[in-house]
């Protein structure tokens, strides 16, 4: 790749250990209860390194997958209000913006 040519003079490997969090035991219940009580409320998601996992791609996937579950929350509660009013809904005095 650098076109260099040659044997290293010197070569580290580092190992972190402890360089991720490790969860506790129960930590998977914990976060199913955590999330069941969210889904009760529509509009409402948890996610990140708390919930689904330490690594930056695992907290990105984190993130993916609840974004559809709160899509498609939103989308089947616009179906059940009518589906006729903006995304934002009526206002206080019952108008839509």
């Amino acid at each position: 790749m650098t076109g260099l040519r040659g044997t290293p003079v010197e070569t580290r490997v580092t190992r972190w250990t402890d360089g991720l969090p490790q969860y506790a035991v129960g930590h998977a219940d914990r976060v199913e209860r955590i999330r069941s009580g969210v889904r009760r409320h529509p509009g409402l998601g948890a996610c990140g390194a708390a919930y689904g996992g330490v690594g930056i791609p695992a907290c990105v996937a984190d993130a993916g997958h609840e974004a559809a579950r709160l899509a498609d929350t939103l989308t089947d509660h616009s179906r059940t209000t009518g589906g006729d009013q903006s995304a934002a809904g009526p206002n206080q005095q019952g108008v839509n913006p």
